[in-house]
């Protein structure tokens, strides 16, 4: 997922999933890790990989580190103690999401992520950068802050 600070009021498919923790959307956590990398790094890279020479021919997948679900919603919840009651606390057993999913096409979309932690190799894109990437948790703050500012949530 791409998050970040936003530049509008668009949140985009990614940015919906924190707006959804930080609005109540979302009940109870499915026991999903994504990959988070941070919108300005996504920007420095594309640039990284229109000028260098190197990069030509290569994809580069960018992430921080993967992050669970009910890992960023503790994140959150720290973050932004104001709205702690509407982050969800529980995450949902696989049963229940598998259930759910035959009533909810939200959760029929994310049965395919349902499980363990799926590993991508981020040393190409890491190198092409030339830094670290930001950090996952910063990234997921700077969403959550846009949010509350452009009052999405």
């Amino acid at each position: 997922v791409i998050l970040g600070p936003l530049l509008d009021d668009d949140p985009g498919t990614s940015g919906t999933i924190v707006q959804r923790m930080l609005d109540g959307g979302t009940p109870m956590l499915p026991r999903i890790w994504v990959d988070v990398v941070d919108v300005r790094d996504v920007a420095a890279l594309h640039v990284a990989a229109m000028t260098a020479q190197a990069a030509g021919g290569h994809r580069f997948i960018a992430a921080d580190r993967p992050m669970s679900f009910r890992e960023m919603t503790d994140i959150l919840r720290a973050a932004f103690p104001d709205r702690a009651g509407k982050i969800p606390r529980y995450q949902a057993p696989d049963w229940l999401m598998r259930f759910a999913a035959l009533f909810n096409g939200t959760a029929r979309d994310s049965l395919a992520e349902l499980g363990p932690v799926k590993r991508t190799d981020t040393g190409p894109a890491r190198a092409l950068l030339g830094r670290p990437f930001v950090p996952a948790e910063d990234a997921a703050i700077a969403m959550a802050r846009g949010l509350i500012d452009n009052r999405l949530v």
